[in-house]
């Protein structure tokens, strides 16, 4: 793929990178602080630690559709600096009301409902707002850059979160978080190119609101290379919450893991992840776009059968279930890379916004399906054979990809951009 590595040499894609490499080890410091702010000083239970959980993740669900088509009425650099500002404003709130002694629960469920509306606008923002500063042949290379900061985050994050929790206390340790979105806002501000006014729609109203909004479904349904990625994404995400609300189960009750041990072997995880984001331009580039898209996914969900198949001496068991998490986080970050950068190629400038946001719906949908059926399943038939059942479910998202047109993609520029074209 020509190009590679052309990025390096962009200082306004550089600037966004930076602060959001930044923000993503500020928001590992919060994941950790918050529910322990809740449990350290506010004596939350389980149900109440759900209930946080709960308040965080319903924007995702309620708003992304609607957010979507607000990102597409508007620049979307200067909604990603406001949702920066406004949750560093809202992680102050929680030091300052515990060093007055006034914190409550009923706070803490507010801060991360509205600090979960700021990151569904931002996340949607930055998607849509990635093309419009990199040139197409260059997206993959920029999603990858991206991923690799995720990755970081996800490897050395919860420890760093876990030294400043115990050095600074929880609620404080909520300012370093804070501090890094007015990082990202800033190093935002300082990209000098102009993004271009999005076109007017001369709309308004609930009813052309709705037309906004399904316009942005049909995008998906009818354009056949979006369609199998939001297959692929929903049956993806929905087998993968499967196995792992099975797998906590599974290694701690039979196989007689410590949570410690359990946290290392699912760290293997962004360990893969880190590798497939710092190989995926390269493979692209001697694979090819879709063959690479094909088989990044199937390794993806062809790792988790070594779960269920581990047996024999311990170090042997062990090996095996790291290698899965290991393979799997690998090869999904590299498929993600594909996606979104396929997502992004083929999709209209205008409605980008819509796009990311029916797949965003797509994907959060199937999570909290695949861990009822788990449930259901894990308790009617037993975790290993159920683990088994979800593993042959993850034959479903690379049939998604391999009866689509996918796979005979050498290159992006190959994908029409016509997103009607069926």
């Amino acid at each position: 793929m020509a190009g590679r590595g052309v990025l390096w040499r962009e200082p306004d894609f550089l600037k966004l990178w930076a602060g959001e490499t930044v923000s993503l080890l500020g928001t590992q410091v919060s994941s950790l602080a918050v529910p322990l702010v809740a449990i350290g000083l506010l004596d939350a239970g389980a149900s109440q630690l759900g209930l946080l959980r709960t308040a965080e993740f319903l924007p995702f669900i309620v708003l992304t559709l609607l957010a979507g088509t607000w990102v597409d009425r508007r620049r979307r650099r200067p909604l990603m600096v406001a949702a920066n500002l406004l949750r560093a404003a809202l992680l102050l709130v929680v030091p300052l009301l515990a060093w007055a002694d006034r914190l409550e629960l009923w706070h803490l469920y507010g801060v991360v409902a509205v600090m979960g509306v700021g990151a569904v606008v931002f996340d949607l923002a930055y998607l849509a707002y990635l093309p419009s500063l990199v040139r197409r042949e260059h997206l993959v290379e920029g999603n990858s850059k991206l991923a690799v900061s995720a990755s970081v985050a996800e490897v050395g994050g919860p420890g760093l979160a876990g030294l400043l929790v115990q050095a600074l206390t929880a609620p404080v340790a909520l300012l370093v978080d804070a501090v890094s979105y007015l990082a990202s806002a800033v190093s935002l501000l300082a990209i000098r190119g102009r993004e271009p006014e999005p076109a007017p729609t001369g709309r308004g109203g609930l009813r052309h609101l709705r037309g906004e909004i399904a316009e942005g479904l049909r995008v998906v349904l009818a354009n056949r290379y979006l369609r199998a990625i939001a297959g692929e994404a929903f049956t993806y995400n929905l087998f993968v919450q499967f196995a792992e609300t099975l797998f906590l189960l599974y290694a701690v009750q039979q196989l007689g893991y410590k949570p410690a041990a359990v946290g290392l072997i699912l760290s293997g995880a962004a360990v893969g992840g880190l590798l497939g984001s710092v190989l995926a331009p390269r493979v692209v580039g001697r694979a090819g776009f879709g063959p690479t898209f094909l088989w990044s996914t199937a390794l993806a969900c062809a790792a988790p059968v070594l779960i269920p198949l581990a047996a024999g001496p311990r170090p042997l068991v062990t090996a095996m279930i790291v290698a899965s998490f290991f393979f799997g986080g690998a090869g999904i970050t590299v498929a993600v890379v594909a996606s979104t950068s396929l997502r992004q190629s083929v999709t209209p400038d205008r409605l980008l916004g819509r796009m990311n946001a029916t797949m965003r719906l797509a994907s959060y949908s199937a999570i909290p399906l695949g861990s009822l059926l788990a449930g259901s399943l894990g308790a009617a038939i037993g975790l290993r054979p159920a683990l088994l059942i979800g593993a042959a479910g993850f034959a479903l998202p690379v049939l998604c990809i391999l009866l689509s047109p996918i796979p005979g993609l050498r290159e992006l520029k190959e994908a029409p951009e016509d997103v009607h074209r069926a």
